[in-house]
């Protein structure tokens, strides 16, 4: 059993300690990697949100490497296993595929923590090698070609945690998994894209609050659909609806008026937008179907997917 494995069955077991016994043990929900609902929902998410990784505790010498920020160890791992795989492989290129994926394959920690999601951690726990995570995103990005779309436990990629403002909002990390292909539309395994976290305000701290509309703008300016419902069905303007009555008196529609910005320049430019995320600077595709919608290509982005459940009420053949 390896030492994630183990770290997730403990954690799991204290969990269970206190749980009620309806639905499906944590144990179990942690084997499957679909969408939850009810009380599911809420186990996984007590779950992840009472555990925290532990560098000396939870990383083996890679991991450590990388929380180190030791971009010269990292490289000379990667011609390591560059070089195993060439034994098999037919040529150099086929080699440093598989070698990327299998740094996508690697977790840490009870919540399994992928590569990238490891980076943005130890830039929060180690806030001074900050410099050379982000050089190791970017080599990871640009030379290993390791893909950026590694979920945790809660079904949460790095890029969803970059822009969340639970702990932190931190754009230029995102921006980097962003121009690798990450999607800020995906959905976790509560069903939720970062913009619902986002949009449910439990306090009006000025602080907290101008952090939270800078990370609002910079999710919908890259294409962020709030109209997306999680397990509960709630999306994140309804949960923006919601903050503004309940702060009406402080402020509370700011969030909303974001969303008004962004809906209008989306209305402007329909005809040379994605239906689903609003860009305008990537080749469009037209519905099969009705001919008339407009979506991103399917790779590396699932617009026209996620989209789907709306548009199918109104899509018609023409």
């Amino acid at each position: 059993m390896d030492a994630t494995t183990k770290a997730m069955l403990a954690h799991a077991a204290k969990v269970a300690a206190d749980d009620n016994g309806i639905g499906r043990p944590i144990a179990e929900l942690l084997k499957s990697k679909e969408v939850l609902k009810g009380v599911e929902s809420q186990r996984l998410r007590t779950y992840c949100s009472s555990t925290s990784l532990v560098p000396a505790q939870h990383l083996d010498a890679y991991g450590m490497q990388l929380f180190m920020g030791e971009l010269s160890a990292i490289q000379a791992d990667f011609a390591s296993r560059v070089e195993e795989f060439r034994k098999d492989c037919e040529d150099e290129g086929s080699a440093k595929k598989k070698a990327a994926q299998e740094l996508a394959t690697l977790r840490w920690g009870p919540t399994a923590v992928p590569i990238y999601n490891l980076l943005g951690l130890s830039s929060l726990i180690s806030p001074r090698q900050r410099p050379q995570h982000l050089s190791i995103a970017r080599w990871l990005v640009d030379v290993a070609k390791v893909p950026v779309g590694g979920t945790d436990a809660s079904g949460t990629t790095a890029l969803a945690h970059s822009i969340s403002t639970h702990p932190s909002f931190d754009p230029e990390f995102a921006q980097i998994l962003y121009d690798a292909g990450g999607d800020v539309n995906l959905r976790n395994r509560y069903g939720a894209t970062p913009g619902h976290a986002m949009c449910m305000v439990l306090s009006l701290d000025e602080r907290d609050l101008r952090r939270t509309e800078k990370a609002l703008a910079w999710f919908v300016a890259h294409g962020g659909n709030v109209d997306v419902k999680d397990s509960d069905a709630y999306s994140p303007r309804m949960a923006a609806g919601i903050t503004a009555k309940r702060f009406a008196s402080k402020g509370g529609n700011r969030l909303l008026m974001i969303l008004e910005k962004e809906d209008n320049r989306r209305e402007r430019g329909r005809d040379r937008c994605c239906m689903f995320c609003g860009r305008d600077d990537a080749k469009l595709l037209q519905c099969g179907r009705c001919k008339e919608a407009k979506y991103c290509e399917p790779t590396p982005r699932l617009c026209h997917k996620l989209d789907w459940p709306r548009h199918k009420l109104g899509c018609n053949t023409a």
